[in-house]
């Protein structure tokens, strides 16, 4: 009996259809239509870019790629008002894994989608990820490969409750040239402050930002799979290129996404609650392109080099972006991570000085206002998070009702 396969993309972008249609290519290429029963669904919220619901539509010939495909916009949690009722879920509970609030609620919708549909598996997909890695040539120049997606996923699920796949392209939004606008000491001290509330930043993040995109490589991908990571107490993961055995969803081992409102760290906060879940990273290669620079690779269309981000408005937006995100996890992060509320509050306080006086700093050198809000959101967040700790303890407990009672 074929297995079946949920595959989800949790999107605010309208380059969504071209790589839904790379998707689709790729599984037809490594044999999946045969193998497997593939559902997709499209977790879409227009308002990220300003879009239209129909900007997210698929072509026909893509979605025949599927048995099914189902388009899920800011309203569909309202249709699980009957699991909220049937279930007795408490409803601080409910809406803090299911009411729109990011990245969380869509992919706990995915995931709900996923177990009402029967599937075994459910993988996560970005928008901004391509299925193909630029591998060193020996030449010189960049040898590309489209390799399998699904499949070292559907293998390493057999010994691994989730499973993680390999990142090639830009790993991280932190623009190449920073070092022409801030000087290197504040950016070890940038890097120092952050790292006191992060699972993956420290002192010589920013030291060294000029690196180029990341390739691929033959060694490694031959000793996979292997166990993820854990830093600072969290199995370190990304958002797309990653796979759950759903039967360890059912079962109430893997708890939910949740991130505080208007936060990020979703992918953070779940690796801090997996404690001994077997969890590795396997050989499917995706290139991560944060700023849509190499759309063509989702045409077939390879580039020979590949060029540093450097400063401009959309990577400072993205930057700063992801900057206020990091300060409004940290205090949540540091709940679930260190046990001690005396070294949590000493480590919350340094980071609180350290950025009421970088804030403005890094405005000022680097052309965006929001830097100068970073104290600002630091001291929101931290007064809030008592209430956060308390929404998702609820959402953990809801989860494990819903997960067992659909």
């Amino acid at each position: 009996m074929k297995k079946q396969v949920h595959l989800a993309f949790c999107s605010g972008r309208r380059t969504l259809p071209l790589v839904a249609g790379m998707l689709a290519r790729n599984l037809a290429r490594w044999g999946h239509r045969q193998d497997c029963d593939l559902q997709l669904s499209v977790v879409y919220d227009p308002s990220y870019q300003g879009l239209s619901p129909l900007d997210f539509a698929l072509s026909g010939a893509v979605e025949r790629g599927f048995s099914a495909v189902s388009y899920l916009g800011p309203g569909a949690w309202q249709q699980l008002a009957w699991m909220r009722q049937g279930l007795g879920l408490d409803e601080r509970g409910f809406n803090a894994l299911f009411r729109p609030r990011g990245y969380c609620s869509q992919k706990n919708l995915a995931l709900i989608h996923a177990l009402l549909a029967g599937a075994d598996y459910l993988l996560f997909l970005d928008d901004d990820e391509y299925y193909a890695a630029p591998f060193p040539g020996e030449q010189g120049g960049l040898e590309w490969e489209e390799g399998d997606l699904l499949g070292p996923h559907l293998r390493g699920l057999q010994a691994a409750a989730i499973t993680h796949g390999v990142e090639t392209g830009y790993t991280s939004p932190i623009p190449a040239d920073l070092d022409r606008y801030l000087g290197e000491a504040v950016r070890r001290r940038l890097g120092a402050a952050l790292g006191l509330g992060s699972e993956f930043i420290g002192e010589h993040t920013f030291v060294l930002p000029g690196r180029l995109a990341r390739c691929g490589n033959r060694m490694e991908l031959r000793c996979l799979p292997r166990p993820l990571p854990r830093e600072r107490g969290v199995v370190r993961m990304s958002g797309g290129n990653i796979a759950f055995d759903l039967a360890a969803v059912r079962q109430g081992l893997i708890p939910p996404y949740f991130n505080p409102p208007g936060a990020r760290g979703e992918d953070a906060l779940l690796g801090a609650q997996l404690g001994g879940l077997a969890c590795h990273r396997v050989g499917a290669c995706i290139f991560h392109d944060p700023f849509q620079r190499y759309l063509d690779i989702t045409r077939g269309e390879y580039p020979p080099h590949l060029a540093q981000i450097e400063v401009a408005p959309a990577s400072l937006e993205r930057f700063g972006g992801a900057f206020i995100g990091w300060l409004r996890y940290a205090p949540l992060l540091l709940r679930l991570t260190v046990g001690e509320t005396r070294e949590r509050e000493e480590r919350l306080e340094q980071m609180q000085a350290e950025m009421d006086a970088l804030g403005p700093l890094l405005a000022q050198a680097l052309g965006w206002e929001g830097f100068a809000q970073g104290g600002q959101e630091l001291r929101r967040y931290r007064e809030r998070v008592e209430g956060d700790w308390e929404d998702l303890q609820r959402a953990r407990e809801a989860w494990v009702r819903v997960v067992r009672g659909v």
